[in-house]
């Protein structure tokens, strides 16, 4: 699936799952040495990056994500950002599997799943 941005189609993105931590803008950003700042709906949530690859036989995913600038803009369906975005979300550990469009920094989140285990940050 392509994606449309201010007019244009763009390139196929790039499939990849991202496992971490989300924290809400509340939370601050803890203490973690891989993190990265995700954009949801209007609010900048932090993840804290526990490992990254791409589905596919790409560059390595990590290179990717600090090509960016580690920041991105995360999408998916109403639904799905919902219930991504609840407080029973806050604090576990998820993994987030999508496709990520490298020159527009966004994350087309397809899917997530969320272990039953809450970690610290």
């Amino acid at each position: 699936m392509a994606l449309f941005v201010s007019g244009c189609w763009v390139s196929y993105g790039m499939p990849m799952y991202l496992s971490g931590v989300l924290l809400s803008p509340e939370e601050g950003i803890g203490d973690y040495p891989r993190r990265l700042r995700v954009r949801i709906d209007a609010q900048y949530w932090t993840m804290n990056i526990r490992s990254a690859d791409r589905l596919d036989n790409g560059k390595r995913a990590w290179s990717v994500l600090e090509s960016i600038r580690k920041s991105v803009v995360l999408t998916g369906t109403p639904e799905l950002l919902a219930s991504l975005k609840s407080a029973d979300m806050r604090g576990r550990p998820l993994r987030l599997e999508g496709r990520l469009y490298e020159r527009q920094r966004v994350f087309v989140l397809d899917r997530f799943t969320a272990t039953p285990t809450r970690l610290l940050r």
